[in-house]
């Protein structure tokens, strides 16, 4: 009887992560680029990391098929509790791209996957460059953003004037 309730339970962590990985981000899209002014490569940026930065946050949580005394040591969990911190600040990221504040909202996004890949640095390394391949990204985009923006303020009239 323990085991079928053990996968009952599994069964329903199952359908609760599958509607994290496929379903939250398709919600937050469609909220975040559909009906605002948000910009759209940070935001995609951004909805790659949610199912992985809530999983970390149910594990620092202890929601899920993981109790912590019996599959991770207490230096793992103490990591994964920076998921959580990671998923707020995702959530002020979308928040800000949102209102349209491209470059706040873009090293917002950079904190939140630096968070997201501590907290899987000692259990998942996987994750954890995937977090940092993320981060780069979205730093890149920013920077060529920035040049783009700079380069446009330098160009002189054509023709100049004599």
């Amino acid at each position: 009887m323990c085991e079928s309730r053990f996968r009952t339970t599994l069964r329903g962590v199952g359908w609760v992560m599958l509607f994290v990985g496929l379903a939250l981000p398709i919600l937050i899209g469609s909220v975040v680029i559909g009906k605002t002014k948000a910009d759209l490569p940070l935001t995609l940026i951004g909805l790659v990391s949610v199912p992985l930065l809530v999983w970390g946050a149910s594990l620092g949580l202890k929601i899920g098929p993981c109790d912590v005394p019996q599959c991770m040591s207490s230096t793992q969990h103490s990591h994964y509790v920076i998921a959580i911190v990671g998923l707020v600040v995702l959530a002020g990221a979308f928040f800000l791209l949102a209102r349209g504040q491209q470059m706040i909202g873009g090293l917002v996004l950079a904190l939140a996957q630096l968070l997201g890949a501590y907290s899987m640095l000692k259990t998942d390394t996987a994750s954890a460059i995937t977090f940092l391949i993320l981060c780069v990204s979205a730093l890149g985009y920013l920077y060529v953003q920035y040049r783009l923006a700079h380069e446009a303020d330098r160009v002189p009239d054509f023709p100049p004037a004599a």
